[in-house]
C-alpha cells in the first residue's frame, strides 16, 4: 500500500480570484488545507494573526507590493516558511 503524503497548511497569495479558487480546490482535493489572500497586504494580515503555514504559494506580479518585495520583508522579519513563486508570465 502506498504511503500518503502529509497534509500541508498552505497560504495561497494571488490577485487572480479564479486562479486562487481553482488552485485551492486542487490542493484541498489532494488533502491539504488552504488559506487565501488576494494581495501582499492580506497575506501580511493573515501572517500577523499568528497563523503558521507549511508552505506559501506567492504570486510574483500583484498590484501594489509584488511577491519578491513581500518575501524580502518576511525574511527580514524572520519568517522561514518555504515559498514557491507562481506567475502567469512566460518570463520574469
Amino acid at each position: 500500500m502506498p504511503e500518503t503524503a502529509p497534509s500541508l497548511s498552505i497560504l495561497l497569495v494571488d490577485d487572480d480570484a479564479r486562479f486562487r479558487a481553482s488552485t485551492a480546490k486542487g490542493l484541498e482535493l489532494a488533502g491539504h488545507t488552504t488559506q487565501l489572500a488576494e494581495d501582499a497586504a492580506a497575506a501580511r494580515q493573515t501572517l500577523d494573526s499568528g497563523t503558521s503555514f507549511d508552505l506559501i504559494l506567492l504570486d510574483v506580479n500583484m498590484p501594489g507590493e509584488n511577491g519578491f518585495s513581500l518575501l524580502g520583508a518576511l525574511r527580514e522579519e524572520g519568517l522561514r516558511t518555504p515559498v514557491l513563486f507562481v506567475t502567469a508570465r512566460g518570463t520574469l
